[in-house]
């Protein structure tokens, strides 16, 4: 399935572009449904990129969040919003 994109990610990627890309890619494929997105997702991702989903998915399996769940996971992770206590602190 995944083997005829060039749609990959590895960590040191920009995860925000990949997901752009990837939405492309589903577009092109005609790829609708959650379950499909989630199956190519978790497909074309690195060792280390699916160690760190099923850490932010934990207790809970890769398989048992949704598409939408998992790159929310991985937004949040890699680019986190900052406190507002420390931006506070830093302009004053």
């Amino acid at each position: 399935m995944a083997s005829d994109t060039k749609v990959f990610f590895k960590e040191s990627d920009d995860w925000e572009s990949f997901i752009e890309r990837l939405e492309f890619y589903f577009t092109a494929k005609k790829i609708e449904t959650m379950e499909m997105k989630r199956a190519v997702l978790m497909t074309i991702i690195d060792e280390a990129t699916y160690k760190l989903i099923k850490a932010l998915c934990a207790p809970k399996k890769p398989s048992e969040e949704t598409f939408d769940a998992i790159t929310k996971l991985v937004e949040n992770h890699l680019k986190p919003k900052p406190s507002d206590l420390m931006e506070h602190y830093k302009f004053n």
